[in-house]
C-alpha cells in the first residue's frame, strides 16, 4: 500500500515536471513563430530610452517604476524570440511562487498555474485593442506586478511577529503603492486574507490592518502627486482605453486577484490527495488548453493586417502584397467547400427571403480581406509600379473587424498611408495626436523623423533621430538617416525618393474626420495641382478606379496620359476605359489601342452574366470570381458599397 502510494506520488511529480517544461516551451514556440507580428506591433507602440530622465519621471505617479521596468522589457520584443522568452520565464516563475505564497499543495499544482494562465490570456486576447491600449509598459507590467504581489504575500507569511508584519504591509501600502501601484495594494489585501485563514486570532488583526491600509494609503499619499485622479488610485498600473467596450482589458487581472483571494481563503485547508494527483493535474491542464482555445484571439485577417503593416513600415513592398495573396490561396479550399455547401442548401429554395437568409449565413465562411489589407496591398503595388496591371488580381472586400468595437483605420495604418502617399502633414498630425493620447513610441518617432526629412526640416528631424539614437534597437537606423542628412542624399534615398514626387500640390491641412481612405481618395481625385507629376497621376488613377465614378475616371485618365505618356496602357486601365466607353457608347474612346484579350474578356464577362442571371451580388460573387476575379469588370459590378471607417 505504501509502495502504491509512493508510486502515484512519483507519477504525479513526473507529470508535473514534464508539463512544467513542455507547456512553457510550446507557449514560447507559438509566440515566436505564429505571433511575431503581434509582438512586433506591441514593441513598436512603446519607447525605452537609454537615459536617466525617463526613470526619474517614472516616480511622478504611483506605479511609475513598474511601468518603466515593463517598458524596459518590452523593447526586447523587437526580437520576438527574445522578448517572448523573457515573458515566458516570468510566467513560469509565477507558478512555484504562487504555490509557496498561497500554500497550494502539490496535488493541486495546476491551481498554482491559474495566475500565469490568466496573465497570458490578458495579453493574448486583446486583438484590435492593441492599437488603442493605454499604459506604460502594459505588456509586462501585470506579470511584474503579480510577481511583486506574490513575493510580498510570501514574505508576509514567513514573518512571525505581529508588528513586523504590519510594518511590512504599511510599507507595501505606501512605498509599494508609489512604486507598483494597485499591485502593491492587492498584495496587502491578499496578505491580510492569508493571515486571516492561517494565523487565528492574530490573523484577524492583521487582516483588519491590511484592509485599512489598502483603503487609506492612496488617500494619504494622493496630495504628494498632481498627475492623476484620486478615483484612479486603486487601478494605477492597469491597462486602459478610451474606446467604449474595451474595458474588458482589465477583466483577466481582476480574475487573478479573485482567484488568489480564493486561494488565500482556502490556504492550509486543502488537504493533499496523492491518490488523485495525476487525474487532477491532467484535468487541470486540459481545462487550461480548452479555455486558451476559447479565449485566445486568433483572427487570420488581424494577423495578416499586422504582417502587412509591418512589412510596409520597412518598405518591403513585395512581401506586403504577397501576404494578402498567400492568405487568399490558403483560403481557396475552404471557399470551395463553402460554395458547394451553400449551393446544396439553395438547390430547392425559391423564396427570395430564404435565399437571402442562407446567403448571409454562409457569407462569413468565404475569405474576404479587411479594408486595411486592401489599402496596404494597393500601396505596395503602387510602390512597385504595377498597380495598373495587378491591383484587381487580388481579393477585395471590407470584412469587418472581429472585435466588439471597431477600431478606426487611422489608428491602424493612418500614419503609414499618409506618409507614403505624399501627405506628410497628416502623418505628422496623427503622430502628434497619438503621442498625446498614448505617449511617444518607436513608430511615432520614426515617422516624425521621416516626415521632417522629406520636408527638409533638418533640425526637427535631428531632434527625433537623437531620441532614437538613445534606444537599443533603433540607433542603427537613426544613424543611417543622419548620414543621409550629412551627405545631402535624402532626396535620392528610399523611401523619400518615392514620396517627394507625390508632394506636388499646394500644402494645406484640414480635418480628415479620421476617415483616412476617403480623404486620400478625395485628395488625389478632386484637388489636382497644375504641377502634378506622373507619379501623382498614377496614384490618382488607382484611386479613381476605386471610386467607380465614370466622369472622374476620364478626367484622371487624360491627366495620366499627359504626364506619363505610356507606351502601352496597363491592363486595368484598358479594362476600365473599354467598359466605360461601351456603357456610354462613346465611339471615340472605343478606338483606343486595346489589347485583344481585353475586349474578349469583357465580351465573355457579359455573355456569362446573361447565361448566369444574378439574383444577388453575394450569391453570385464567388461563381463570377472564379472566372473573372482578376478583372476590373468583376470589381466594378461585384464589389460595391465598400464600407470604410
Amino acid at each position: 500500500m505504501v509502495k502504491e502510494k509512493k508510486r502515484k506520488q512519483d507519477t504525479g511529480r513526473i507529470i508535473r515536471a514534464a508539463f512544467s517544461i513542455v507547456l512553457p516551451l510550446a507557449f514560447w514556440f507559438i509566440l515566436t513563430v505564429f505571433y511575431k507580428d503581434f509582438l512586433l506591433k506591441v514593441e513598436s507602440g512603446s519607447l525605452f530610452l537609454l537615459d536617466w530622465q525617463p526613470l526619474l519621471e517614472s516616480f511622478s505617479i504611483p506605479g511609475g517604476l513598474l511601468g518603466w521596468l515593463g517598458t524596459f522589457f518590452m523593447q526586447f520584443l523587437h526580437l520576438p524570440w527574445l522578448g517572448s522568452l523573457i515573458w515566458t520565464v516570468m510566467l513560469m516563475a509565477s507558478v512555484p511562487l504562487t504555490a509557496k505564497a498561497f500554500r497550494i499543495p502539490g496535488s493541486l499544482w495546476c491551481l498554482a498555474a491559474v495566475p500565469a494562465f490568466l496573465l497570458a490570456m490578458g495579453n493574448m486576447s486583446l486583438g484590435y485593442a492593441v492599437f488603442v491600449i493605454k499604459g506604460t509598459g502594459w505588456f509586462f507590467v501585470p506579470t511584474l506586478g503579480y510577481l511583486a504581489a506574490a513575493a510580498t504575500v510570501l514574505l508576509s507569511g514567513r514573518m512571525k511577529g505581529l508588528c513586523s508584519r504590519i510594518i511590512l504591509l504599511a510599507l507595501a501600502a505606501t512605498a509599494g503603492f508609489w512604486l507598483a501601484g494597485c499591485y502593491a495594494l492587492s498584495a496587502v489585501v491578499l496578505a491580510g486574507i492569508m493571515a486571516l485563514r492561517t494565523d487565528g486570532r492574530k490573523g484577524s488583526g492583521i487582516a483588519a490592518a491590511a484592509v485599512v491600509l489598502a483603503a487609506a494609503a492612496p488617500v494619504v499619499i494622493y496630495p504628494l502627486f498632481t498627475t492623476y485622479r484620486l478615483a484612479d488610485s486603486w487601478t494605477m498600473g492597469l491597462p486602459s482605453s478610451d474606446i467604449a467596450g474595451l474595458m474588458r482589458l482589465r477583466f483577466a487581472y481582476l480574475l487573478v486577484f479573485v482567484s488568489m483571494a480564493a486561494a488565500g481563503l482556502l490556504a492550509g485547508k486543502a488537504a493533499s490527495a496523492p491518490e488523485k494527483d495525476t487525474p487532477v493535474q491532467i484535468c487541470g491542464i486540459a481545462g487550461f488548453l480548452l479555455l486558451s482555445w476559447l479565449v485566445w484571439y486568433n483572427d487570420p485577417n488581424f494577423m495578416s493586417e499586422l504582417a502587412m503593416a509591418g512589412a510596409a513600415d520597412n518598405c518591403d513592398w513585395k512581401k506586403t502584397a504577397s501576404i494578402l495573396e498567400k492568405a487568399a490561396q490558403k483560403a481557396s479550399k475552404s471557399d470551395e467547400r463553402a460554395f458547394n455547401a451553400r449551393a446544396k442548401a439553395l438547390e430547392r429554395i425559391s423564396d427570395a427571403g430564404e435565399r437571402d437568409f442562407i446567403t448571409d449565413k454562409y457569407s462569413g465562411k468565404f475569405f474576404e480581406p479587411t479594408r486595411p489589407m486592401v489599402l496596404l496591398k494597393d500601396l505596395a503595388l503602387f510602390k512597385l509600379g504595377v498597380e495598373g496591371d495587378k491591383a484587381f488580381l487580388y481579393r477585395d472586400g471590407d470584412r469587418k473587424q472581429k472585435s466588439a468595437t471597431q477600431v478606426p483605420m487611422v489608428a491602424q495604418i493612418g500614419k503609414l498611408l499618409y506618409f507614403h502617399y505624399g501627405m506628410p502633414n497628416y502623418c505628422h498630425r496623427w503622430c502628434i495626436e497619438e503621442a498625446v493620447e498614448y505617449g511617444w513610441s518607436y513608430q511615432n518617432l520614426r515617422y516624425m523623423a521621416m516626415t521632417a526629412m522629406v520636408m527638409e526640416e533638418w533640425d526637427v528631424a535631428g531632434k527625433f533621430l537623437d531620441k532614437l539614437s538613445s534606444t537599443m534597437f533603433y540607433r542603427k537606423w537613426a544613424r543611417q538617416q543622419k548620414d543621409l542628412i550629412d551627405a545631402q542624399a535624402v532626396s535620392g534615398a528610399a523611401p523619400y525618393c518615392d514620396v517627394r514626387p507625390l508632394m506636388c500640390y499646394e500644402d494645406r491641412l484640414s480635418s480628415d474626420m479620421a476617415m483616412v481612405e476617403t480623404y486620400i481618395m478625395k485628395h488625389f481625385t478632386q484637388f489636382r495641382s497644375p504641377y502634378a507629376t506622373a507619379q501623382y497621376d498614377r496614384a490618382a488613377m488607382l484611386w479613381t478606379l476605386r471610386m467607380q465614378d465614370i466622369p472622374t475616371f476620364w478626367r484622371c485618365f487624360y491627366c495620366y496620359l499627359e504626364t506619363s505618356n505610356p507606351k502601352s496602357l496597363p491592363r486595368h486601365y484598358q479594362e476600365a476605359a473599354y467598359m466605360y466607353s461601351t456603357l456610354e457608347k462613346s465611339s471615340g474612346m472605343q478606338d483606343l489601342p486595346y489589347d485583344k484579350s481585353v475586349k474578349e474578356g469583357y465580351d465573355a464577362f457579359m455573355k456569362f452574366s446573361q447565361s448566369h442571371p444574378v439574383r444577388s451580388l453575394d450569391e453570385s460573387r464567388y461563381q463570377f470570381m472564379k472566372k473573372f476575379g482578376g478583372t476590373f469588370y468583376f470589381y466594378y459590378y461585384f464589389t460595391r458599397n465598400q464600407e470604410t471607417f
